[in-house]
């Protein structure tokens, strides 16, 4: 597949691109491809070149086609597919972080340039989030042998967006039974189950969420946030923002008394009171624009030797 990939550019019309890359001859518009010969042509000019490249497509149904294409083409297992998500505004215990939890993995990966070849849609790559430092400087790394008290790993795991449960069943959370520690990251498709000897990590490996059996002992493991938006990121980390909300509240009661106000400042002061306790919130993202004050969106992430491929909608 791969030798049919390039043969897009022996056509007169396509056989200049590659030159023009290393010219600087770019932008460049490109008419009248169907769906399949774009990710043809974007297979062929990433094998040609060898540089990095982005697909920028217009919406999340041509985003994956895009991606299952170039895959067939450069026989890989599958590229990267970066969609939208949506904000939890609102407290629930139901909100699903799944699509979340894939772009974390994606962009961490791209943040540390592991990602040669990229899908995105436009609405993805301009929602504000997580700055490629943060969220480098957020993951943390487990090790075999390594020492680590447990109580510690747990609030760490809070502030980073893990929700502690009985039993685990999805990535974002965890759950502790003495010296068994259980959690999911977003950068396994396993959970992963850590087993302590005092604060020693005795032995490590991923479970079966069904059986609760292990299915692969492990060395190593990664912890990726559970969350794009995370309070230990604010100016001063989350003790800090709950002071700002506390003020916030404090100024809407001595401006209004009326419904509306009293019931925001009643939800301002609950959310600060559990940033306080530690218990972390399911509904960071209505504090978004106060946590990431820069707007940094996922275009940030690109890399900037990256050759970006933009597609229309198919006509």
């Amino acid at each position: 597949m791969k030798t049919l990939a390039k043969a897009i550019l022996t056509i007169p019309e396509l056989n200049p691109l590659p030159q023009m890359v290393d010219g600087g001859a770019l932008p460049a518009l490109i008419t009248g491809l169907a769906p399949i010969h774009r990710a043809h042509l974007a297979a062929a000019m990433y094998l040609e070149t060898g540089s990095p490249m982005f697909i920028i497509c217009p919406d999340d149904t041509a985003a994956e086609a895009m991606a299952a294409n170039l895959a067939a083409f450069l026989e890989l297992d599958e590229v990267p597919v970066l969609l939208s998500r949506g904000f939890a505004l609102y407290s629930s215990e139901g909100v699903s972080r799944s699509g979340e939890q894939r772009r974390l993995n994606i962009l961490f990966d791209l943040a540390r340039g592991k990602t040669p070849i990229a899908v995105a849609t436009v609405s993805a790559l301009l929602q504000r989030t997580i700055s490629p430092i943060d969220l480098i400087s957020s993951a943390l790394e487990f090790k075999l042998g390594e020492t680590m008290e447990l109580s510690s790993v747990e609030e760490k795991l809070i502030k980073c967006g893990y929700k502690r449960t009985d039993q685990v069943e999805g990535a974002g959370q965890f759950s502790r039974r003495g010296g068994i520690l259980d959690f999911f990251s977003p950068a396994y498709p396993q959970p992963v189950r850590c087993e302590f000897w005092g604060d020693d990590i005795d032995s490590m490996g991923f479970f079966d969420v069904q059986t609760q059996r292990r299915t692969e002992n492990l060395k190593s493991c990664l912890v990726l946030p559970a969350a794009e938006t995370l309070p230990e990121h604010f100016p001063g980390g989350s003790q800090a923002l709950a002071d700002l909300l506390e003020d916030i509240a404090a100024k809407l009661s001595r401006r209004s008394q009326t419904k509306q106000v009293m019931a925001l400042g009643s939800t301002l002061k609950d959310d600060a009171d559990r940033l306080r306790t530690g218990l972390g919130l399911n509904c960071a993202d209505r504090y978004l624009c106060l946590i990431h004050r820069e707007k940094t969106g996922a275009l940030s992430y690109i890399p900037t030797d990256a050759m970006c491929f933009w597609t229309s909608r198919a006509r």
